[in-house]
């Protein structure tokens, strides 16, 4: 009999998979909900950039961007929570990793331009040689007048505006700062 009682309970436990707890599927839909938050954080561009995304999630997170009220916003997410459900999350979480690791590039890029603007302006010729070798697209002359004007206007009210100068012109010719 015994037997019999054991061999039907390890029948049972090896056919069915585990069920979530409340917890677990309440923390799931919190995470679904945060995902939603931030993609109603991106801007159009951003968010239009999602091909994977369906229609009526784009739709849903654009009308909580325009909610205003605290209860209607909480009843937008978990509305988005729910359509979630059906969409492939990761691929939604990937999409965003991809946008934050180039975002970060860019910033790396805008701050690595400054500093080279600085060290130009600060009187750095190793780097004005060093920059002519290895992108071909600035040019010395061009260069070299800017570099000069900047140094020229330092200390003055104009010395942002012909630094701004410099930061534009590496800005449109390098197109890899990190190389």
């Amino acid at each position: 009999m015994h037997d019999f009682i054991d061999s039907r309970i390890n029948e049972m436990s090896i056919d069915t998979e585990p069920v979530p707890s409340r917890t677990q599927k309440k923390k799931a839909a919190q995470q679904l909900q945060a995902l939603g938050r931030r993609l109603a954080a991106l801007n159009d561009t951003q968010l239009d950039a999602f091909d994977q995304m369906p229609q009526e999630l784009h739709v849903a997170i654009v009308e909580l961007r325009a909610m205003k009220s605290h209860e209607a916003r909480r009843r937008q997410l978990q509305y988005i929570g729910r359509i979630m459900r059906q969409v492939d999350s990761e691929q939604l979480e990937a999409g965003l990793k991809d946008m934050a690791l180039r975002d970060d590039e860019i910033n790396f890029r805008f701050k690595q331009l400054e500093v080279w603007r600085d060290q130009l302006v600060g009187g750095d010729d190793d780097l004005l040689n060093t920059l002519l070798e290895q992108y071909p697209a600035v040019e010395r002359q061009p260069l070299v007048r800017l570099v000069r004007n900047a140094r020229k206007l330092a200390g003055t009210d104009k010395a942002s505006g012909a630094g701004r100068k410099v930061f534009r012109y590496l800005k449109e010719r390098i197109t890899d700062p990190g190389a």
